[in-house]
């Protein structure tokens, strides 16, 4: 990506330098005992990034068939930009009165994502972010099947790398059954996902040696 943005071969003088995932050491350098409770993150990515895979137009449905047929805490965490969106401020309004119901706008996630156990989104980057650091699964709600063809988005990585840390569905009534489905699969998608985690990430917890590595030699140069 970075090399197409570039152009390397036009210019020659730059050099791209890969540090590792700064958030993701930031995050785990946090270690804490948080106990997991039987809790649901679901965190669908910007509604009006790509339309066609939001999960926007089931969220109330999605919400309202946990909370009616199971004993899960709900934790509705939309993406920071949509935030004050009015589908989520509707959303909230609609279900604020559940005890099992949680709207998370908070800038901090982490005690949320450490006590949960699952994570429902469409196509959020979160996905990753929250699988590496809890070595929870994950299950990817894609509502147009068709497109991940037409996008070519099945050659990414993103969708590759889908069965190693949870389940893609296509509808949204199969999410019940699939949550009940990973969690009794939870410690087989656990080492899968710690495997995954170690050989996409380089320089997992050394972001910032990395960082300072690079420097003293570009200094030193």
């Amino acid at each position: 990506f970075f090399e197409n943005l570039i152009d390397i071969k036009k210019n020659n003088k730059t050099t791209i330098h890969e540090l590792g995932y700064v958030k993701l050491d930031y995050l785990r350098r946090r270690r804490k005992t948080i106990f997991k409770r039987k809790q649901i993150i679901i965190a669908p990515t910007h509604i009006y990034s790509i339309k066609e895979f939001s999960m926007k137009d089931s969220l109330e449905t999605i919400i309202e068939n946990f909370l009616n047929k199971t004993s899960y805490k709900i934790v509705l965490r939309p993406h920071p930009a949509n935030r004050k969106d009015r589908l989520f401020i509707n959303i909230f309004n609609k279900f604020k009165k559940f005890e099992n119901f949680k709207y998370d706008i908070s800038d901090d996630y982490y005690d949320n994502y450490m006590s949960s156990m699952i994570l429902l989104t469409d196509i959020s980057g979160t996905a990753y972010t929250y699988s590496f650091l809890t070595n929870n699964p994950v299950i990817f709600y894609i509502r147009n099947k068709k497109i991940i063809k037409e996008y070519k988005f099945n050659k990414l990585r993103y969708f590759k790398d889908i069965r190693l840390i949870g389940k893609k569905i296509f509808n949204k009534n199969d999410i019940i059954n699939t949550v009940n489905e990973l969690l009794k699969n939870k410690l087989k998608y656990k080492v899968k996902i710690k495997k995954l985690k170690h050989r996409r990430i380089k320089y997992l917890d050394q972001t910032e040696n990395r960082f300072l590595e690079i420097i003293n030699k570009l200094e030193n140069k």
